[in-house]
């Protein structure tokens, strides 16, 4: 069986393909349905200038942005946007960590573009 999960701090959340696709096709499930209802997303760009000067201890380059409507909290979903999706790929970008207004990002080599960021927030 194949399973889709979220992320929010200190929380994974596991939805099996029933409970995804009773989501997307607007059959709320009860334990969601809050959750559902409270959501927003927003697009943000990651600029190729912004990454940290030099690599952290763990080994990767950093960038913070301000998100409105994201908090230590809630859970959030990041995707790139299709026209961004090899280079945010090959440069090993993901959302490390999230704050009241921000998103850390991390990437294991510089970006040479803009990326395009694609974030979902729930419980908003």
């Amino acid at each position: 069986m194949a399973f889709g999960f979220g992320i929010g701090k200190n929380k994974v959340f596991v939805y099996s393909v029933d409970e995804f696709s009773a989501q997307v096709n607007g059959i709320v499930d009860p334990k969601l349905a809050l959750k559902q209802d409270k959501q927003v997303t927003r697009k943000k760009y990651l600029d190729h200038t912004n990454w940290s000067a030099s690599y952290n201890s763990d080994g990767y380059l950093e960038q913070t942005v301000n998100i409105e409507g994201v908090t230590a909290d809630n859970t959030v979903f990041v995707s790139s946007e299709p026209e961004t999706m090899r280079q945010y790929n090959e440069s090993g970008v993901f959302a490390y960590s999230q704050g009241n207004g921000t998103l850390t990002f991390y990437c294991t080599s510089r970006p040479s573009l803009f990326l395009g960021v694609n974030i979902v927030i729930l419980g908003v």
